[in-house]
């Protein structure tokens, strides 16, 4: 019987974390939800930020969200953990201090989010975030109405989400 429990206890701990978790350097930052980073043998890896939707660069807060991300993440080493991939094939991941799990209060994802250059997209761990960030009007909620990147993508600049 106690071998079935560590057995068991031992699964558990293998299913909760992560599957593809990987070390890098963020050499790059294209917006406020895409880096860029490198492993040690020189490999680079375009990265979409799980969880978060930050505006777009030619939208208002676009660029604050880039430079914040350029703030707290370029040159950082960084603990890779995919999530998955979307539907045109990109890496999502969150970013990670090396050797924290990704259920952790730090990230470049959650931090974008808690500084409110980024919405939480799909991820309901940053939602309270994403609420004080609006209550204290931080990063991009110092506007009245911030239109969502998902509508701006689709053009509708008028409309809050």
């Amino acid at each position: 019987m106690a071998k079935n429990c560590i057995g068991l206890m031992l699964l558990v701990i293998m299913l909760s974390t992560p599957s593809w978790a990987w070390e890098a350097r963020v050499v790059g930052v294209t917006d406020g939800d895409t880096v860029t980073v490198e492993t040690h043998d020189g490999q680079r890896t375009r990265i979409r930020l799980w969880g978060i939707d930050a505006p777009e660069r030619d939208q208002p807060g676009g660029e604050p969200a880039r430079i914040h991300c350029e703030a707290i993440a370029l040159w950082q080493t960084v603990d890779v953990q995919e999530v998955a991939r979307d539907k045109y094939a990109r890496l999502l991941a969150v970013l990670v201090r090396p050797g924290q799990n990704v259920r952790s209060d730090w990230s470049i994802n959650g931090n974008m989010v808690r500084m409110g250059h980024a919405w939480a997209y799909g991820a309901k761990r940053w939602k309270g975030s994403e609420e004080r960030a609006r209550r204290e009007h931080r990063g991009l909620w110092w506007q009245e109405a911030p239109v969502p990147p998902w509508k701006w993508r689709r053009g509708g600049h008028d409309r809050q989400d």
